[in-house]
């Protein structure tokens, strides 16, 4: 399917997510600190492939069940960054005065998305180091 190229007025959030095309989507409208994590993620994505590989070329070496521990380390450090982010957009005055979060601070989407991704590489990579030795 082609995606048309969206005019102005739809340069938004929704055309972000619906009407944008792949590229666009990906890294035409990401922060820094975005596409920096969807990177280090991506290490541990690749890190893991890779491991794989060389658990099979190489039987003896337990490659690919150390892998997972690379996995996780990275994801928890993404959702440290995104932790730390959120923290910094918080008030510490209002929610010690009993206020709670303020209003404004909601992580954007992409950040929800990316930290629900880390979370998810986290228990794949728990996965992976503790029963990678079965699987490879």
């Amino acid at each position: 399917m082609d995606y048309i190229a969206a005019s102005p007025p739809f340069r938004s959030r929704a055309c972000w997510l619906a009407l944008c095309s792949k590229e666009e989507r990906l890294f035409g409208k990401l922060k820094r600190s975005d596409r920096t994590e969807i990177l280090i993620l991506a290490l541990a994505v690749l890190w893991v492939a890779g491991s794989l590989v060389a658990s099979l070329v190489h039987p003896e070496g337990e490659w690919f069940c150390r892998s997972g521990a690379v996995m996780v380390l990275l994801s928890l450090f993404v959702e440290f960054r995104i932790g730390k982010a959120q923290q910094s957009k918080t008030s510490s005055a209002s929610v010690a005065a009993g206020l709670g979060v303020p209003m404004g601070s909601q992580l954007p989407i992409i950040k929800q998305r990316i930290a629900k991704a880390a979370l998810w590489f986290a228990v794949l990579g728990t996965l992976i180091w503790g029963y990678g030795d079965l699987l490879a």
